[in-house]
Order: structure tokens, then sequence, then C-alpha cells
């Protein structure tokens, strides 16, 4: 009988960004509202995403205030919106 080979080749390794705290996740239980749950899940399905991993990608954005490239691109249009409605009122 022959025994399996392991191989300890460098593909093998653990980069350090695995270690790194956004990647590291942890299982919670909590409550939350059923029609935040409910749109959470339509906005996740209409992009394609897990709605938990939609719920994470909200909190770190409310958390640590970062804006999502989605959030970006509606506040410039918004800011877009004014401005072109500023030019067209003078």
């Amino acid at each position: 009988m022959e025994k399996n080979k392991i191989d300890f080749s460098e593909t093998d390794k653990l980069s350090d960004d695995e270690f790194a705290p956004e990647n590291i996740k942890v299982r919670i239980t909590t409550y939350i509202d059923k029609d935040i749950l409910d749109k959470l899940r339509e906005e996740a399905a209409e992009s394609g995403k897990k709605y938990q991993s939609l719920l994470n990608e909200k909190l770190r954005e409310t958390v640590f205030e970062e804006k999502s490239i989605k959030a970006s691109i509606k506040d410039l249009k918004t800011r877009l919106e004014i401005v072109e409605s500023k030019i067209e009122a003078s």
C-alpha cells in the first residue's frame, strides 16, 4: 500500500492578509426587524450577493464610515444634479 504524498509547497501556505481583522469571520446570534431582513434579502437578490455579506458591507460602511462604490456614485449623481439645476436656473 502506497502512502499519500503531502505537498508542502508554497501554495499550501496561508497569506498574511488572511489574518487581517477584516478577513476573520465570527459567528454571532442577533435579532433584527423583519422588514430590515426582507429589504436586505431583496437588495441582495438584486445585486447577486448573499444577504449576510450585504449586511456586513452596510455595517462596515456605518461603523467605519466607509462608502461603497455604489453609495459614492449615488452621492456624485446627487451633487451633479444639484449643479446642473443651478446651471439651468442661471
